[in-house]
């Protein structure tokens, strides 16, 4: 889960590094892929590729953690949203007739989550009705219902 992530983060941290990242100097740049750095009076060589790694996965598990959400005010059936999505121009170059048709890609996804309600509860309030679709009542930020009765 994220939460695990975000704890071996936490628990795998360097205090020495975190001082060296809060109190270096820049001296210059030694090639495109390396810096150095004073801290103190030990002089450092960075690898940019090595700390934007680290930074960058450390960065992309703490938004994840906290994606903000909005309730809906009435839930929404998954396909809709997953039909909605398929339909928009951003995604026109990612689907082709050979994947199948719209429709049939939008409810094989909704049954996938559908059979992952209890990760889909935790995080999205995602919840699945008997004899009724998987709808969600909260999706996250940005994300937009589609509107009552489209496909």
């Amino acid at each position: 889960s994220v939460r695990n992530l975000l704890a071996d983060i936490y628990n795998s941290r360097s205090t020495n590094i975190e001082s060296v990242l809060k109190n270096h100097t820049f001296v210059g740049a030694v090639s495109s892929s390396q810096s150095l750095i004073q801290c103190g009076t030990k002089l450092l060589l960075v690898h940019h590729s090595l700390l934007a790694r680290s930074l960058f996965y450390q960065l992309a598990i703490r938004r994840f953690a906290v994606v903000p959400t909005l309730s809906l005010t009435e839930p929404v059936e998954i396909e809709q949203f997953m039909l909605a999505a398929l339909e928009c121009a951003q995604s026109a170059s990612l689907w082709s007739t050979a994947d199948g048709d719209k429709a049939s890609i939008a409810a094989a996804a909704a049954t996938l989550l559908a059979a992952k309600g209890g990760v889909l509860w935790h995080r999205n309030r995602v919840t699945r009705r008997p004899g009724d679709a998987a709808v969600a009542s909260r999706a996250p930020r940005g994300l937009q219902a589609p509107a009552r009765g489209a496909t």
